[in-house]
């Protein structure tokens, strides 16, 4: 029989200090956790519940920032009345065909009619008595 020989290092030999231990990973610190991109992180944070005065129930905060929305825009802020405009566009180009979509759709449409209303009737001089 042939004697052993001693461990040498060389090409696939590294050196047995530099081996990976018994039940040690050779990757301690893992795979890097993925960065979210911005759209995905707005997304968590839309989805995300809070408490709002006056609700019994936690509330989406996409839902209640849409609700302030429709309650600037129907107390007669002009910004808020173009930015509904907007979301109202964004919402019809992104889901032609969502049942959801088309409640909201009918609901702004109604709010959409009811504002109209208000700014012919602001417009609208009144008129003036001869008597």
């Amino acid at each position: 029989m042939s004697a052993l020989k001693p461990f040498t290092s060389g090409y696939m030999k590294p050196p047995r200090n530099r081996q990976f231990q018994k039940g040690q990973s050779g990757n301690p610190a893992g795979r890097p956790k993925r960065v979210d991109d911005p759209f995905t992180a707005l997304n968590k944070v839309l989805a995300r519940k809070i408490a709002v005065s006056g609700e019994p129930k936690k509330i989406v905060v996409r839902d209640a920032l849409l609700r302030c929305l429709r309650e600037r825009a129907l107390a007669g802020e002009r910004k808020a009345i173009a930015l509904n405009h907007r979301v109202l566009a964004m919402i019809e180009a992104e889901f032609p065909q969502n049942k959801y979509q088309i409640d909201v759709l009918e609901e702004m449409s109604k709010f959409q009619e009811d504002m109209r209303a208000r700014m012919d009737a602001k417009k609208t001089p009144e008129p003036a008595d001869d008597n």
